[in-house]
């Protein structure tokens, strides 16, 4: 039996697979939190309902699952300072558009295209975090995760990333 976890931008959806039929599922919402430009999600909320939707799944499916498959929205970046997170920055944040529309002019950015394959726009966490770098608004010491890595380290206790989720990051060569 398999359970797929999806964390997208509006909710998190649970789906228990037997036979190649969904005989299990539930979706349970998410709150965008949107200031003009900037659009995040709330981490503690993200986990909770993580939470809440495995232990609502019925014991006897729970007991009989042996393959659990995550998939996150892509283009999540999430500031944690020492042990915390709270803001998961999402894909339709755009405060780096201006830093991005600068970059697209330099002799780099061609480059950068080609040797990662990632679009230069503000989505991508490369341009979340060369806006926060110009900004300031973060110190060097702030370790940077994604919405794969948050489920992972609440599941597993190790902050992970797989290939496909990496590739979209603009960091993985």
């Amino acid at each position: 039996m398999f359970l797929g976890i999806d964390i997208g931008t509006t909710a998190i959806k649970f789906g228990v697979i037997e036979d190649r039929k969904i005989i299990y599922s539930q979706s349970l919402p998410i709150k965008t939190h949107s200031h003009g430009l900037k659009q995040t999600q709330s981490a503690t909320q993200i986990s909770s309902q993580l939470i809440s939707g495995v232990t609502t799944i019925p014991a006897q499916l729970k007991a009989a699952i042996t393959v659990i498959g995550f998939s996150t929205a892509m283009h999540s970046l999430m500031p944690v300072a020492g042990e915390t997170a709270e803001e998961i920055y999402i894909w339709s944040d755009n405060q780096a558009s201006q830093t991005m529309t600068a970059f697209r002019q330099t002799d780099l950015a061609a480059t950068f295209y080609e040797e990662t394959g990632t679009p230069i726009h503000a989505m991508s966490p490369f341009a979340k975090l060369a806006y926060f770098q110009t900004s300031g608004s973060y110190s060097k010491e702030t370790k940077w995760f994604g919405l794969k890595e948050l489920a992972m380290a609440l599941f597993t206790g190790q902050a992970r990333i797989d290939y496909s989720t990496a590739s979209a990051t603009g960091f993985f060569l």
